[in-house]
């Protein structure tokens, strides 16, 4: 069949408003996997450009009904449902072309499908999965060890060097035993450790040593890319509750340090009064920085002969971020007489009290004489 030019444009016309009124085709949506803990946020990317507008669709774990929308974002204000309202907020990212929105803080049911649809875009659509995470409890006191557990399955032909164990905080990996040697980020250097005689039972629990509350986190562990059991751990690290202490005037005061890391010791006369420089304790000496002498016996600042101005809160504080590791309050009493002084004092008083007794007896005595003999 031959056609002519007329018929070609006419043609190519026709093609292009079908073209034109045609809806946008979309690519095909990639798909993400996210964990996070009760409580926590976490970040649904969207893709395209954020002045276009998004809608959030949403499939709960465990349903197979279709995506419901539950959030639209427009010019970068949110509108959200009611069971996510003030849960969600729009999060610029850094990649050019991407945008998204910030979920949390996050609640048991909030695991699931998100999809991200660009509205009156051809960007793809952008489907994050959403695992909620429950994780171990393991609370400690500042200065005393904490054991992080982590088991896995490990083979029983296994050897030390076909294992890579990796322990991450927040996201940030701080420990690695990979070739039977373990190596740790700066801050957990010579603190952390594993025990290389468990771990091909497959217990490749981490032990802090001594804590600090810069180790508060969330920790997770793998090995040969396997998630280890708990999947997740969470780390509370708080201060030593209060002591109360009463010594005697002249006597020696022990403060309890709780740990072997830098620390200062602080005093005021009273909870919430303007603290002053105690001690500075770092590798086992203490500098004094006041009228107090001292030293230093298994963790603990001896102040020596102290008076009654004493009496005060000791706080004892981490030397770098002047947190509290823990509280003394110390009450000083004064010098005590001891039983035998008392009963000394008492022989006395009762002897001067019978010979001004017998001396006046004697007085009285002689003045009746005198007047019986003017009488006379």
């Amino acid at each position: 069949m031959k056609m002519d030019q007329g018929t070609f444009d006419v043609g190519c016309c026709f093609i292009g408003l079908i073209l034109l009124f045609a809806p946008p085709s979309v690519s095909s949506a990639s798909v993400y996997r996210k964990s996070a803990c009760l409580g926590q946020s976490i970040p649904l990317p969207c893709n395209g450009a954020a002045r276009s507008g998004a809608e959030l669709f949403f499939m709960q774990h465990g349903e197979q009904k279709t995506f419901q929308k539950v959030a639209e974002m427009t010019s970068g204000r949110v509108s959200a449902e009611p069971e996510f309202e003030g849960r969600l907020k729009s999060d610029p990212m850094e990649q050019p072309g991407s945008y998204g929105l910030i979920l949390g803080p996050l609640v048991y049911n909030d695991g699931g499908s998100y999809e991200c649809r660009p509205k009156n875009s051809t960007a793809a659509r952008v489907e994050t999965i959403v695992d909620i995470l429950f994780p171990f409890q393991v609370s400690m006191a500042m200065g005393e060890p904490a054991i992080l557990p982590c088991v896995g399955n490990i083979k029983k032909q296994a050897h030390h060097g076909d294992l890579c164990v990796q322990w991450t905080r927040d996201g940030m990996v701080i420990c690695k035993y990979c070739n039977n040697t373990l190596t740790c980020s700066p801050e957990f250097k010579n603190r952390a450790s594993l025990s290389t005689d468990h771990i091909l039972q497959g217990n490749m629990s981490l032990t802090i040593k001594p804590t600090r509350s810069s180790d508060r986190g969330y920790y997770q562990c793998s090995y040969n890319e396997e998630k280890g059991n708990p999947a997740i751990v969470s780390l509370t690290v708080a201060a030593h509750p209060p002591l109360r202490l009463t010594v005697k005037e002249g006597d020696s005061l022990p403060v309890p340090l709780y740990t072997t890391e830098p620390l200062n010791v602080m005093f005021s006369t009273a909870a919430g009064s303007d603290e002053v420089l105690v001690a500075s304790v770092k590798k086992g000496s203490v500098l004094f920085r006041s009228r107090h002498l001292g030293r230093v016996l298994s963790n603990t600042v001896v102040l020596q002969s102290v008076t009654l101005l004493d009496s005060g809160v000791y706080s004892i504080t981490e030397n770098d971020t002047g947190e509290a590791i823990g509280t003394v309050f110390v009450q000083v009493t004064g010098s005590c007489v001891s039983a035998g002084t008392v009963a000394g004092i008492t022989l006395l008083v009762a002897v001067v009290a019978a010979a001004i007794s017998i001396f006046i007896s004697h007085m009285c005595l002689k003045k009746s004489f005198q007047w019986a003999e003017v009488g006379q």
